[in-house]
């Protein structure tokens, strides 16, 4: 009785918990689209790119070499002034950008907003291929991160770098190379060749959500258990921390708010807005 109960009064904690680290594990470990990505600009794609399996995206021919300037000085449909070059670090003479693969100019403001460091890794969402890149800290002390995203065109010989800056998601830059050298190239592995893969790879995802549904599933059970024995509950009231999950919606809803109004505070006020709350 006295684990029943310690399962109705923790569980709640022990769930979100569980669940924010199985967001975090499976959005570190599931996107990388590389089998093997030897160069922060070169990728040899994996098994789930079907049928560009073993292809290589490889974007040397389109970077300037190394210490040199950017390869892409280009305004965004923001406003601000975005440099780029992807595989090797480059500088913009006199300023706080060096030895970086992108940058970005406001006013007399220069940030780094992505190192061609072991954090370039190439990755895929909804909207396609793309090279994440972490850069400098921002006023969260947090990295700054950019997605380029890579449009493949064959006929594009000449690259062209768009820049839409962060204005979906602050601190998250976005651009759009389009460019043959963006295309998945070379010959696909053969079915069947010593390179296959023939057993399933499981992630460390895949194990937290196994451990996740046991811990509802005990959660759930031993609650009850613990609510119909204990406390002779009935109904509705047989649900652990009831009091809890029906206020749930609530707090998230009013901690998304918190958030947002910091944002907003740290983006156009400053102390200021700090005083006014």
């Amino acid at each position: 009785m006295a684990i029943l109960g310690k399962v109705a009064t923790f569980g709640p904690t022990l769930l979100v918990l569980l669940a924010l680290g199985v967001f975090n594990v499976q959005f570190a470990y599931c996107q990388s689209i590389c089998s093997s990505q030897p160069t922060p600009c070169k990728c040899v794609l994996n098994s789930a790119q079907g049928s560009d399996q073993g292809k290589t995206i490889d974007l040397a021919p389109v970077a300037n070499a190394p210490g040199t300037v950017p390869k892409f000085n280009v305004e965004g449909v923001d406003g601000f002034v975005y440099f780029y070059n992807p595989c090797h670090d480059a500088s913009v003479p006199s300023t706080e950008c060096d030895s970086m693969a992108a940058c970005q100019l406001w006013q007399s403001v220069y940030s780094v907003i992505g190192y061609n460091d072991n954090k370039a890794q190439f990755r895929q969402d909804a909207r396609g291929k793309y090279i994440y890149y972490e850069g400098a800290l921002n006023n969260f002390l947090e990295p700054r991160k950019t997605h380029v995203y890579l449009e493949c065109d064959e006929a594009q010989l000449q690259p062209i770098l768009k820049a839409e800056g962060d204005l979906s998601t602050p601190y998250l830059y976005v651009m759009q190379l389009t460019s043959k050298w963006a295309c998945p190239e070379g010959e696909v592995a053969p079915t069947g060749s010593f390179h296959s893969e023939t057993t399933v790879s499981v992630s460390i995802g895949t194990y937290m959500c196994i451990g996740l549904i046991v811990i509802v599933f005990v959660y759930v059970a031993g609650g009850v258990a613990y609510m119909a024995i204990k406390n002779e509950a009935r109904g509705a009231d047989l649900i652990p921390n009831r009091e809890f999950w029906m206020d749930f919606p609530k707090l998230i809803k009013d901690g998304g708010a918190f958030i947002v109004d910091m944002i907003r505070s740290r983006r156009g006020g400053g102390e200021k807005a700090y005083e006014q709350m």
